[in-house]
């Protein structure tokens, strides 16, 4: 039971809120839907689909910008390229800004390729990372990079691509 007074009024807004969330974890979300992410501040950037001539595929393309990217139009950033961006992506983008802030790392412009999708045929990255491994390198250096740092004032000098599992593997490759 719900306690009254203002500890009860703060019990039963933990309570809604509990609900939303966990209503809102469970309902699909809408593939027509976009949901911008500057709405969350660790995430703010941008996001463009990216037709690959090498691979065949769409990629979905999530960016995040170094705190303060606006302030400075001439300041140039590493980049980092996140294989596996459909988890990578929301995972280590804030993290990396939180780093920033912590442990003073270097800041950096974030890159998630994604698939849009676990599932296959959607979500090809045992294909990518393997059998066309050279293909989708073709793609990562003559169409991804391209077109990101044709947006951004990435430091072409100072790129990192990261992978997990078979992407680790990718990145060895």
């Amino acid at each position: 039971s719900l306690r009254s007074g203002q500890n009860g009024w703060v019990d039963a807004l933990a309570c809604a809120a509990a609900a939303a969330f966990i209503a809102g974890c469970s309902a699909a979300p809408s593939p027509t839907r976009i949901i911008p992410l500057n709405y969350l501040p660790s995430l703010i950037g941008d996001y463009f689909p990216l037709k690959s001539v090498a691979m065949g595929n769409t990629y979905h393309i999530y960016i995040r910008y170094p705190e303060g990217y606006a302030s400075d139009p001439s300041k140039r950033y590493p980049v980092v390229y996140l294989l596996d961006g459909d988890s990578a992506f929301p995972l280590i983008a804030p993290e990396h800004l939180f780093l920033t802030y912590d442990d003073k790392v270097p800041e950096a412009i974030i890159v998630g390729i994604a698939y849009g999708s676990f599932a296959p045929p959607v979500n090809h990255r045992e294909i990518d990372f393997g059998s066309r491994a050279a293909d989708f390198q073709a793609f990562l250096a003559e169409e991804l990079i391209p077109a990101v740092e044709s947006r951004t004032r990435a430091d072409s000098n100072k790129r990192i691509l990261v992978g997990q599992s078979f992407g680790g593997n990718f990145v060895l490759y």
